[in-house]
């Protein structure tokens, strides 16, 4: 298999994909007409004919030649060969005649297989083999497609007695029309007389996903499109059930399932269940199929892995078991209808896409919970993060990067994560001997389990196949690849990986894998039976992921850092850097590869609702007035996230005016601001801007950005307030007692002269 593209530049399939999808018939939009015209008279072994047509191939008109019966020929059966033309042109191909000829030497290696499939790598004029067919073919219109099928009797094939060795012949068939060849295309047929060689086994290892989003865990809605009748997850579950496929299971399908409780989609409950049924080898995959080559070429020390998901808990959703249903609980008017996103979980509004998932309260394990009304059940227990990612896999130790994106020192970050078995293309890796690499190798201390490139493609071919001819001609390349396989006889053990999104095809898989178990030579086999075939030493053949992409993600690393330092500001830090890791898990799923406008925003997003994460806690104060000498700072402290915070705040002075004396704690409300009084020591008069920092509250962490503040000192102006204050009360008490004084002499006065006594008037 190769490498899925990276979302920064280049095609969705690998060169080698994309030139045997060139060889197949290219499918237009027009109606397929099919022509059924009889092989002309044929003499015995061969056909006479008029003489070679004139080379001169029109640009844009294909051929694909696809024999029946999965490409196998037996004695006395007739040869059926449909022959698609593809017109590619804004011209129509005029009506001309197809002639089929059979190279009757065994094309013995993939090598051999490859080159007579390579019609541009071909002499025109090269011989092809004894022409054993002709029939006419209809006039084809600009960008049409003809299926002309050609049927040559069995006594003409002529591969009995010494020429009828087991093993893939060449076919070509030529159109020409006015006595010019227009185009060539070549096929393969297996002769297979009955004296077969041992079947080769085939083991498939297949991802089990979901497409990509942004969010961190898979929301109701979208588990009950996955899982219903026609769902993605329904259709992979139906394709390998029963059959020798191994399955990497992307852990996030079953917290998201899980986590839901009781407010599950009946249909994900129901194909969990189903899941667990199975007997198919399983193992798992990275939590959201998370691309595990960049992560270690991104400077990741270790793999990445879910930390927590308690934000995510709602305990009402885990009824007691036993207990009898109850009616639907009434909602607190504090509690939305629908979740709600904070900074403290989803950051920028992003992220928490999770339908029925929303952020717990800093005392709670969850979002604010229902009122429950009389005679609801008892909550049980709720689950953890072990409980809800718990599988009985019967194979461990998995690491699985896309095709064509690993790198030798990749090993030692997978191995550091606990990886056992690191599963490469065998595109990837060489042999460190002359020893032929097969289904295993050993590189170092790891296990790689190889998986066949060029089969890989061909399946991916197959499975995209859009048409029944599409696929009858995967499967028929396919058969001729397994039969030279089966020549060499060596016993190896041919592993086959699916592409990751393979389930976005047309459901073939189960069809493809039939027509595998049902070839005479080839045999489908456990993936267990290639773990346990002969291993050689390998060294894995470096694929660097892309430059840009791998400067991104460490870029996501580094920011990730920056909120788990954050967190420890808060009361509950697992409830930021718990949702923070599902997030960039999410933004690093391969399935993300398969769009590169997709990746790019999600990478983008993620950055954005980290950086507003991290500013959710910031100093709003900007001016104050200092008018003591000794004196303590008014800073007010806004929190915008749904816990509290506690953060220490520390000034540091611009000049030499103030002198900062301390610093200040203080705990700020969720949702809620509160004030830091930090003590200073003013020395002068005069405006000054200090710098104000928040940290968590052993100083290790910066919390939010540092903020300017300007403080206008007038130390002096305190003392002169208070003296004149001081003097005003003195002045007034001596006036008083001045008038108290004065006032009685003067009643005395009048008393010893006999004058009446003064009234206030």
């Amino acid at each position: 298999m190769h490498a899925a593209p990276r979302h920064d530049a280049g095609p969705t399939r690998t060169d080698r994909a994309l030139r045997l999808i060139r060889r197949s018939a290219r499918r237009t939009i027009s109606t397929l007409v099919c022509v059924t015209v009889a092989a002309g008279t044929l003499a015995a072994g061969t056909v006479a004919g008029p003489a070679t047509p004139a080379h001169a191939a029109t640009e844009g008109v294909t051929l694909s030649v696809t024999p029946a019966a999965a490409g196998i020929l037996r004695p006395g059966e007739d040869l059926q060969v449909t022959v698609t033309v593809v017109n590619a042109t804004d011209v129509a191909v005029p009506a001309g005649q197809i002639d089929l000829d059979l190279n009757r030497t065994v094309l013995d290696t993939r090598t051999k297989i490859d080159g007579w499939l390579d019609v541009s790598g071909t002499e025109a004029n090269a011989r092809t083999g004894p022409r054993i067919g002709r029939t006419g073919s209809p006039e084809v219109a600009a960008g049409g497609t003809v299926d002309v099928p050609v049927t040559v009797p069995a006594a003409t094939v002529g591969l009995q007695g010494t020429r009828g060795g087991f093993g893939p012949r060449g076919l070509t068939a030529v159109l020409a029309s006015g006595g010019t060849t227009v185009s060539t295309g070549r096929g393969a047929v297996v002769w297979s007389p009955g004296t077969d060689p041992a079947a080769t086994p085939v083991a498939a290892v297949m991802p089990l996903t979901v497409p990509p989003s942004a969010s961190d865990l898979i929301d109701a809605e979208a588990l009950a499109t996955y899982t219903g009748t026609t769902g993605t997850l329904t259709r992979q579950l139906d394709a390998v059930v029963g059959r020798p496929v191994a399955v990497g299971i992307d852990p996030r399908i079953l917290a998201s399932i899980r986590i839901l409780g009781t407010d599950a989609p009946a249909s994900a409950l129901g194909w969990l269940e189903r899941l667990k049924t199975i007997p198919n080898e399983t193992f798992a995959l990275a939590w959201a199929d998370a691309d595990v080559a960049v992560q270690a070429q991104a400077g990741a020390a270790t793999l990445l892995a879910p930390t927590d998901a308690t934000y995510a808990l709602r305990p009402g959703r885990f009824a007691a078991p036993g207990a009898s249903p109850s009616p639907s609980p009434t909602r607190t008017p504090e509690e939305s209808p629908a979740p709600t996103a904070s900074p403290a979980a989803a950051g920028a509004g992003r992220g928490s896409a999770t339908a029925g998932l929303a952020t717990p309260s800093p005392g709670e394990s969850g979002s604010p919970q229902p009122t429950p009304t009389p005679g609801a059940p008892a909550a049980s227990p709720v689950p953890s993060l072990a409980d809800l990612t718990a599988w009985d896999y019967t194979m461990s130790g998995f690491a699985w990067p896309l095709a064509g994106t690993a790198v030798t020192s990749d090993l030692g970050v997978f191995a550091a994560s606990g990886t056992t078995t690191t599963i490469l293309s065998s595109d990837d890796v060489r042999s460190a001997s002359s020893a032929r690499v097969g289904a295993v190798g050993n590189a170092g201390d790891t296990t790689v389990l190889v998986t066949d490139a060029d089969v890989s493609a061909l399946v991916d071919q197959a499975l995209s196949a859009e048409t029944d001819q599409g696929f009858g001609i995967a499967l028929a390349r396919l058969s001729a690849t397994l039969a030279a396989d089966a020549r060499e006889a060596d016993g190896h053990v041919v592993v086959a990986a699916l592409e990751r999104g393979w389930a976005a095809s047309n459901g073939r898989l189960g069809q493809l894998l039939d027509a595998i178990g049902a070839l005479p030579y080839s045999d489908t086999a456990p993936l267990s039976a290639a773990l346990g075939s002969p291993a050689v030493e390998v060294q894995v053949v470096d694929h660097p992921e892309d430059a840009a992409r791998v400067r991104r993600v460490a870029d996501s690393l580094s920011l990730e850092a920056q909120v788990a330092a954050f967190a420890k500001a808060v009361e509950r830090p697992e409830l930021i850097t718990g949702q923070q890791r599902l997030l960039l898990l999410a933004t690093l799923s391969t399935r993300w590869r398969e769009t590169a406008d997709g990746a790019a925003t999600t990478q983008d997003g993620y950055v954005a609702q980290a950086d507003e994460l991290l500013s959710s806690v910031a100093i709003t104060t900007r001016q104050n007035t200092v008018i003591s000498d000794t004196t303590s700072l008014l800073i007010n402290v806004s929190n915008a996230l749904d816990q509290p915070v506690t953060v220490r705040l520390s000034i540091t002075a611009g000049s030499g005016r103030i002198r900062v004396d301390d610093s200040a704690v203080v705990t700020v409300p969720a949702h809620g601001s509160a004030s830091a009084r930090p003590p200073i020591t003013s020395i002068s008069n005069g405006d000054v801007v200090v710098t104000a920092r928040l940290t968590t509250e052993d100083g290790s962490v910066q919390v939010g950005d540092s903020a300017p503040v300007e403080l206008f000192i007038r130390a002096g102006f305190e003392a002169v307030v208070t003296t004149l204050f001081v003097a005003a009360v003195a002045l007034l008490f001596g006036f008083g007692l001045y008038r108290s004084i004065r006032k009685r002499r003067r009643a005395r006065a009048r008393q010893l002269a006999g004058l009446p006594e003064e009234t206030d008037d």
